[in-house]
């Protein structure tokens, strides 16, 4: 039960930074824990991680950082062998 409250509390942070506005620093953060993730060879919780990141945008924003977030979440899935995700996440970008 704690579980799922967590994750709609996770939900509601994403949707109210979504309404302000970009939140790089948040972004950032999580892009780092995710490259972590990926030398640790835990590739679902990188891409769980990245899609965080992706979230702390504005659903319209165009700002650089997230276009590289899509090609490292996209090489990511590239290499797992997804290569049709992988495509969307470069055109994308």
């Amino acid at each position: 039960m704690e579980r799922v409250d967590q994750n709609a509390e996770a939900t509601s942070t994403r949707t109210r930074r979504q309404v302000r506005g970009d939140d790089l620093e948040a972004a950032r953060e999580l892009v780092g824990q995710a490259h972590a993730a990926e030398q640790r060879e835990q590739t679902a919780k990188a891409l769980g991680l990245y899609d965080d990141a992706l979230a702390c945008f504005h659903p319209d924003s165009f700002h650089s950082f997230y276009a590289d977030i899509l090609r490292w979440k996209g090489t990511l899935l590239r290499e797992r062998g997804e290569t049709e995700a992988a495509y969307r996440c470069y055109s994308q970008s």
